[in-house]
């Protein structure tokens, strides 16, 4: 697709403006045949693998601190980890921000990102509280299947940045890429307050996904990134990450981007 109509991508998804890149490494991707269709935004070679081979190294060196149900680990702060504590929160983002700039040499995608966003005239930027900025990102290393579930925090937390916001976006960078499986698969449907009836937990603070039945017949799309790329996409659609198989594990970097009402854009996770 020609540079030219790949460039209103952002304002399709954000309603803001456009934006210019150096080259055309900028993808627009169509999910849907349907009319209500939506469309992700792919960056590809975002980050070299030289540099990302060194990140993931050094991330296993330091150790995942954490785990969830589908997922052998996760490095970072969560802020729907911390529902009551604003705090440890603040404290940890500190904490791993230092750790991020040993594992990425001081090129954080997320601070790469948003240069990039700023370049062009976006107004955006780390979300920050009283307390301090928010996380910088996650770094997840999966491989088994993922529950289909949203990322819609405005629903898992109580406080700060969630709190106004007009559309919630995800942002995966591919670290590390299993042999085999591993992709995002994205379904044509979005999330409705009516779902907790299928919720595996039926609290709304909840994040434990919801059955597959709910998207029985809908129409999907398997995103398969390479090692280097980020792809952006709207999270309130249904999504999961298929099962992945062989010695190297899928290894993902994962900020949201909030669009606030005030039309500025926020990072945080």
């Amino acid at each position: 697709m020609p540079l030219n109509q790949t460039l209103s991508i952002l304002k399709q998804l954000m309603k803001i403006t456009e934006i210019t890149v150096p080259n055309n490494r900028f993808q627009l991707v169509d999910f849907f045949t349907q009319q209500n269709s939506f469309q992700g935004l792919l960056l590809r070679d975002f980050l070299s693998k030289k540099r990302l081979s060194l990140a993931v190294t050094r991330a296993k060196e330091f150790g995942f601190t954490w785990r969830e149900r589908d997922t052998i680990g996760n490095l970072g702060a969560h802020v729907y980890l911390y529902p009551n504590n604003r705090d440890a929160y603040f404290k940890d983002c500190a904490q791993y921000k230092i750790l991020r700039e040993w594992i990425f040499e001081k090129e954080d995608p997320t601070v790469k990102l948003i240069k990039l966003f700023q370049q062009n005239h976006f107004d955006i930027d780390i979300a920050r509280s009283f307390s301090g900025h928010y996380s910088y990102g996650v770094i997840k290393v999966q491989q088994v299947k993922s529950r289909l579930h949203v990322d819609d925090i405005c629903r898992l937390s109580s406080w700060g940045v969630a709190q106004d916001q007009k559309r919630q976006f995800s942002c995966v960078l591919m670290m590390n890429k299993s042999l085999q499986g591993g992709q995002l698969r994205i379904y044509n449907r979005r999330y409705q307050p009516s779902d907790v009836s299928f919720a595996y937990n039926f609290s709304t603070k909840a994040n434990d996904g919801v059955r597959e039945e709910i998207v029985s017949g809908c129409e999907f799309t398997d995103v398969d990134l390479n090692v280097g790329d980020i792809f952006i996409f709207p999270t309130d659609y249904y999504h999961q990450v298929l099962p992945s198989e062989g010695s190297e594990l899928r290894t993902t970097a994962l900020v949201f981007l909030s669009l606030k009402s005030n039309q500025k854009i926020e990072a945080f996770i």
